[in-house]
């Protein structure tokens, strides 16, 4: 049964990481260059929004790779995996709230979403530790080695 888990799980992880790669190489870059032809206005926000983008997309692919490890029979490191897992996650939320809080209490654009996805993103980061709590409480739980 551990074993079949472990396989979905990274059957959805590697379909994840897939995507992730499409959106970091394909989806962002042309967005961006999208947005800077239709808006000149704030076309000098392409470059640093894009690389912003593409790192916070580079840490929830890091946080992809530590589930992958954290899956079970992965690694007898895997409370390991399961911190950087969590790091990924809040870097990349933190990544886009400096985005959206400079678009839009800074250059003034983005309109009523930018504080709702800040308020969404922030809460993402908030839910991580108590969800990294509950990933070790179930490594432990499952008797598997906590730290290598």
């Amino acid at each position: 049964m551990a074993d079949e888990r472990a396989r979905v799980l990274r059957g959805v992880v590697a379909v994840l990481g897939v995507l992730a790669l499409a959106v970091q190489l394909v989806v962002l870059p042309r967005t961006a260059a999208a947005a800077a032809a239709r808006y000149p206005e704030v076309a000098h926000l392409e470059a640093p929004y894009l690389l912003a983008t593409v790192l916070a997309v580079l840490a929830l692919e890091i946080a992809l790779v530590a589930a992958w490890m954290a899956a079970p029979g992965a690694s007898a490191g895997a409370a390991r995996w399961i911190d950087v897992g969590a790091v990924g996650l809040v870097v990349s939320a933190l990544l886009l709230v400096l985005v959206l809080a400079h678009a839009g209490f800074v250059e003034n654009v983005g309109g009523p979403p930018v504080p709702i996805g800040i308020v969404l993103l922030l809460g993402l980061a908030a839910a991580v530790p108590p969800l990294r709590r509950a990933a070790l409480a179930h490594l432990a739980g499952t008797g598997a080695s906590a730290r290598a």
